[in-house]
């Protein structure tokens, strides 16, 4: 009797940690799809110096399979006519008991300088807002791509 309980304790053992293990690889994997987007969309930002169309960046980010998520973007402008774009994606799980968590990876382009003729909207109309100086620096921006999972 005594070894069929072990063996049975030792049996949840295993199964826990291959819970635990197979929790930890998909966060991993997702975490470094979404850091790869977010880079992306910061290349072709500066790459384009500034934002030329919102429908590109939406687009960008849907080749590398970040599809129907948000995408916060803003920017901040800077001494002698440089503009600084911030990019904010989301990692998104849901999880049967705790429902559906969003973790945002945020990230910075370097410093852009700004032609006169070049504003910071985007040929689709949707307005790049300017990032808030204080707290969440996104706070009053209004996303360039939605969640359309709620």
């Amino acid at each position: 009797m005594r070894e069929a309980v072990g063996g049975t304790m030792l049996m949840y053992i295993v199964v826990t940690f291959l819970i635990v293990y197979i929790v930890f690889m998909a966060f991993v994997i997702n975490y470094g799809r979404v850091f790869r987007v977010k880079n992306a969309l910061i290349s072709k930002i500066e790459n384009d110096e500034g934002i030329n169309n919102t429908e590109e960046l939406i687009s960008k980010a849907a080749e590398m399979g970040y599809v129907n998520q948000q995408i916060d973007v803003c920017y901040t402008s800077g001494n002698n006519n440089y503009d600084y774009y911030s990019v904010r994606v989301y990692i998104r799980f849901t999880l049967p008991m705790a429902g559906s968590i969003k973790i945002p990876i945020s990230g910075q382009t370097s410093a852009i300088k700004r032609p006169k003729d070049k504003n910071t909207n985007g040929a689709s109309g949707k307005a790049v807002g300017n990032c808030s100086k204080s707290g969440d620096k996104f706070k009053d921006s209004t996303p360039i791509a939605t969640d359309k999972k709620g």
